[in-house]
């Protein structure tokens, strides 16, 4: 089995059979109230809400994990209009009480709303899968397709450095077709509605990093996982209780480009 795979698996376990105070994410109640808070502060200072938002059970890791891959990595430019956008990550079904519809958009993954305007608008934001083939292979299919096609015994020393040297380069194609996706989405939105600013690229990507990557969007935090357990990463207004949960370390392993995500489990209410 592909060890992202057994990594994905063991943390979906965990999900289902883990206290959810034992992920130290953030309440519900405590995720309305920073939406709230989100909300009023961009209206007091004219600039468009941008919301993450929080999936099912069944998408969490995934989706976490690509929104991590997006805002770590990603270029200057790509992250430039972030800057001009006040964070926040809710449920479609705790953003509905502020924009009612919104709900019915089942499939977005961010929500722009523009409350600078005097009667706010939406806008959903929906990132398409990355192609199966930006993917790595398993160490052991990698074996059975070397050995398939060898005429002569194989090499094993020769072979795991061949097979690392594969990873990586897929792992390069899988972060390329990543920052891919999320620009051809969210750029695409970014860019209809004027968001890029007028000052430089440079100057727009720092302050985003500042209030993107550097801490979390209100309702959600970083959590950080190389495959042998997850930390949480703490936000500098946090009272809710988090920090570190740990599973079992087998052979799971996550790309270092990849290793830090947003955690969007809840704790209980």
């Amino acid at each position: 089995m592909n060890r992202r795979q057994l990594l994905a698996g063991a943390f979906a376990l965990g999900a289902l059979t883990a206290s959810p105070l034992a992920f130290g994410g953030v309440s519900p109640k405590r995720r309305r109230a920073k939406l709230t808070e989100a909300w009023e502060r961009a209206s007091r200072v004219g600039r468009p809400l941008l919301v993450i938002i929080v999936p099912d059970d069944d998408h969490k890791w995934d989706r976490g994990q690509r929104f991590g891959i997006w805002l770590n990595n990603a270029p200057d430019e790509d992250l430039a209009p972030l800057a001009g956008l006040e964070p926040a990550a809710a449920t479609l079904e705790e953003l509905d009480r502020l924009v009612p519809g919104v709900k019915d958009a089942s499939t977005a993954w961010m929500v722009l709303v523009r409350v600078d305007q005097p009667t706010p608008t939406w806008r959903s934001i929906v990132v398409p899968d990355v192609p199966p083939s930006a993917m790595a292979l398993s160490y052991e299919d990698f074996v059975a397709k070397e050995t398939a096609t060898s005429k002569r015994d194989l090499d094993w020393s020769e072979l795991r450095q061949r097979y690392q040297a594969h990873e990586e380069a897929a792992g390069k194609v899988r972060l390329e077709a990543e920052l891919v996706a999320f620009r051809q989405s969210a750029g695409r939105v970014f860019a209809s509605e004027g968001l890029a600013g007028n000052q430089p690229v440079s100057v727009h990507a720092a302050l985003a990093r500042d209030g993107w990557v550097k801490q979390a969007p209100p309702g959600t935090h970083w959590a950080v996982s190389g495959g042998c357990g997850m930390h949480i990463e703490r936000n500098p207004d946090d009272s809710e209780e988090n920090g570190m949960y740990a599973v079992g370390c087998g052979m799971g392993h996550v790309e270092a480009y990849a290793q830090r995500f947003l955690h969007f489990w809840d704790i209980a209410s």
